[in-house]
């Protein structure tokens, strides 16, 4: 069960980036965007520290941020969702 976890985390971090590279955002622009702080998004893409998992205000910011829905970013390959 905690392997499914990681896999999915590793998936959000990596479809936050994608998702947000792809919107033409740089990590403070996001930020700024979604009302929190650069080093979050850090946080968040690169799950340092501890600190990589989303709240689920977060979450819900980042997804309507990019006109999706939370499981897009969680469960799905961004490629996907993105073409």
């Amino acid at each position: 069960m905690q392997e499914n976890k990681v896999d999915y985390f590793k998936k959000f971090r990596r479809n936050l980036q994608l998702f947000r590279i792809a919107g033409g955002y740089s990590v403070t622009e996001f930020a700024d965007k979604i009302g929190t702080k650069q080093h979050r998004i850090h946080d968040l893409e690169y799950g340092k520290h501890g600190k990589g998992v989303p709240k689920a205000d977060e979450l819900f910011k980042i997804a309507t941020a990019f006109g999706v829905t939370p499981e897009d970013i969680v469960f799905k390959d961004a490629d996907v969702v993105l073409s």
